[in-house]
């Protein structure tokens, strides 16, 4: 993970919690919190992780969640007009909102989300 090895040689004040291949998610999510460190993670805490109050504060996207090509989302694309417009970006939002529910959870929750992927405000050229 080239983050957690730039971040890795850096003075940081928070330790660095990272999920590996083999992690267990839950043993993965209790180091985050109890060392109150940043959390480098993967696609699998898009959904189902429920982090409360002030342990999570920022969430940061690097990369908007487009889907990954299957033939399931190759099938709704041959049926409509504009494959992108029409099911990957719907797609995407999707997973990004989910992204945003792992930082507010309910209407006390407070925080940030960063998306440093430059897609969210420059097209593509095609």
């Amino acid at each position: 993970m080239f983050v957690y090895e730039y971040l890795s040689v850096r003075k940081l004040p928070w330790p660095l919690v990272k999920q590996d291949k083999n992690a267990n998610q839950n043993e993965v999510i209790k180091e985050f919190i109890i060392t109150k460190g940043l959390l480098l993670e993967t696609g699998v805490f898009w959904e189902g992780i429920d982090i409360k109050g002030q342990d999570l504060s920022q969430v940061i996207i690097t990369r908007l969640p487009f889907p990954v090509p299957d033939p399931i989302l190759g099938f709704k694309g041959d049926k409509v007009e504009n494959k992108e417009a029409e099911v990957l970006v719907p797609e995407m939002i999707v997973k990004l909102r989910q992204g945003f529910r792992r930082l507010i959870r309910n209407e006390c929750d407070k925080g940030i989300v960063s998306i440093l992927d430059t897609r969210i405000i420059n097209q593509p050229k095609k």
